[in-house]
């Protein structure tokens, strides 16, 4: 199974450290083709979900979530599967150097009329999977990933690619869809026909989300490389007789208000968790940013080489700012940039820019 797995990713499989006794059924679920969800053809994410179902609410209390979490000032953050930009207003005006990823072309399309042409300085638009991610080692302060993986079967290759392009000392902030929250736990205890929020295994509900047992994601998170600094529960009155009642404006600052004891207990249905990236070997976060790796993965990742350019590009020397980019398929970062395309000179696979959007998708 880890050969089949290996041979899919292209990379070696890291073994678990510790605290994985479903071993078995997790590597049944990593065997499994990293498929992403397309919503281009049959789902319009803006319309459908956030304008067409009342989430004034939950939207407010996730951006209540990241004031408290991001920083006050940083360079450089990836917002991964970011949509057309639902919570760019609360990283755009703190980072120096944003990249807005999603495999959606719609949503990013949206993005660039809507976010792009306000911030083209120091914004990015790149369509790509998660598995995937055509960014070198170690390049970003922070990434950002909300209302991802509950579409993902494979958090693990997910969190390790993550790792990748984060900084030693970089953070993560991730939310996840909670099986274990309050509201499951009262059906379970009144016996309806419900299964048990006590499982490792996710749960999946319709055919498209999976909601996941806290110690699951945090287990692989840490056997990821990193280590888990703050946890936040939101979206803790996701009730519609409580929204009609109280009204989006008074819920968001109650639940603004708990959002931290109540996320000792990963009582919602939403948790947002920032985690610190490890440096290899160790299990505490470094005191300041770490240098590159020289061109070496750390044991975290697998054991390819890339060279990491030595500074972050200066937005005065463009017209815009541009990250380096690496061929998802062959990891080289050996990129000529036309201008319909960018093609790798190392596999000579070529990808398209369409707009200002940098198309990464693999076939």
């Amino acid at each position: 199974m880890i050969a089949q797995w290996e041979q899919k990713n292209k990379r070696p499989f890291i073994p678990p450290l510790k605290g994985w006794a479903f071993l078995p059924e997790v590597f049944v679920k990593l065997t499994k083709a990293h498929k992403p969800v397309d919503y281009d053809h049959d789902y319009d994410y803006l319309t459908d979900f956030w304008l067409g179902e009342g989430r004034q609410y939950e939207e407010r209390v996730e951006l209540e979530a990241l004031k408290k979490l991001l920083p006050a000032q940083g360079t450089s953050l990836i917002d991964l599967g970011g949509g057309f930009g639902r919570l760019a207003t609360a990283y755009l005006d703190r980072f120096e150097q944003v990249v807005l990823l999603d495999y959606s072309l719609k949503n990013l399309e949206r993005a660039q009329e809507e976010l792009l042409r306000k911030h083209i300085k120091k914004m990015t638009l790149v369509a790509a999977d998660v598995y995937n991610i055509p960014f070198p080692n170690s390049y970003f302060e922070y990434a950002l990933c909300v209302r991802v993986v509950h579409h993902l079967q494979d958090p693990l290759a997910f969190f390790q690619e993550t790792r990748r392009i984060v900084k030693d000392g970089g953070r993560f902030i991730l939310e996840y869809a909670n099986k274990r929250n309050f509201k499951e736990i009262l059906r379970f205890v009144f016996r309806r026909p419900h299964r048990s929020p006590f499982t490792m295994e996710p749960s999946p509900v319709g055919d498209r989300i999976l909601n996941y047992y806290p110690r699951y994601i945090e287990i692989t998170l840490e056997n990821s490389g990193f280590k888990i600094q703050e946890v936040l529960s939101v979206s803790n009155f996701r009730q519609a007789f409580l929204k009609s009642f109280f009204g989006s404006h008074k819920l968001t600052l109650l639940d603004s208000l708990v959002q931290r004891p109540l996320g000792l207990m990963r009582f919602g249905p939403s948790i947002f968790i920032r985690v610190t990236a490890l440096s290899a070997g160790s299990s505490q976060s470094p005191d300041e940013e770490s240098p590159d790796h020289g061109g070496k993965r750390s044991p975290f990742y697998g054991s390819y080489s890339v060279h990491l350019p030595s500074g972050s590009p200066k937005m005065e020397d463009k017209p815009y700012w541009q990250p380096p980019f690496q061929c998802p398929a062959c990891l080289s970062q050996n990129i000529l940039e036309r201008e319909n395309e960018v093609r790798c000179q190392s596999c000579h696979r070529a990808y398209a820019k369409r707009g200002l959007i940098y198309d990464f998708r693999l076939p």
